[in-house]
């Protein structure tokens, strides 16, 4: 072999390994990049993320707001999902947001009705306060993860606030010790 075929051998072995090295740093760098990509999640109020329950739907969600209380209808859909309980949150006309949470969740393609006290938010309300200062309602999950999921549903409250759908009409009946809440169709 001569000089100059040398030369092209030690210049094409170079190139070779040029090229190795920028398929290495590319390959690298697209994995970096993947796994600090974002994925499909939301934000919790701790700051931390959940994965988004895309399969969750919520037919319908219906509320009647008396003055001490709330009734709270809300009919799953034909939906699987890990839930474990939920969390209605109640935003006033101050925007201070209350959270009422229950380990009773509808099953797939059920309706549950909630009757809900003052004294059952989190966090407590402040004196004189009443479910007529509600002017939304949203409706999240708690997932199996523990973690809460994304608004599933949400309403802004009417001004005769009960929604159309209801179809009850809720009465406190006080006796002795005990309060218990009558739901009757109106």
């Amino acid at each position: 072999m001569n000089k100059r075929g040398l030369s092209m051998f030690g210049v094409t072995i170079l190139l070779l390994i040029i090229i190795i090295i920028i398929a290495i740093f590319y390959n690298l760098t697209n994995y970096v990049i993947e796994t600090k990509k974002p994925t499909n999640k939301t934000i919790v109020e701790d700051n931390e993320s959940v994965p988004d329950p895309i399969n969750i739907t919520i037919n319908d969600m219906n509320y009647y707001l008396p003055n001490q209380f709330a009734a709270i209808k809300v009919r799953r859909g034909y939906n699987e999902a890990n839930i474990t309980g939920v969390l209605i949150t109640f935003d006033d006309d101050s925007k201070d947001s209350y959270v009422y949470q229950s380990n009773n969740y509808p099953e797939i393609a059920e309706t549950r009705e909630y009757i809900i006290l003052k004294d059952e938010l989190i966090p407590e309300v402040p004196e004189g306060w009443s479910f007529y200062n509600v002017t939304s309602i949203y409706l999240r999950f708690m997932m199996g993860s523990g973690k809460a999921s994304r608004i599933i549903y949400n309403i802004q409250v009417n001004k005769d606030r009960i929604s159309e759908n209801f179809g009850e009409k809720c009465t406190l009946i006080s006796g002795g010790d005990s309060e218990e809440y009558s739901c009757v169709p109106s």
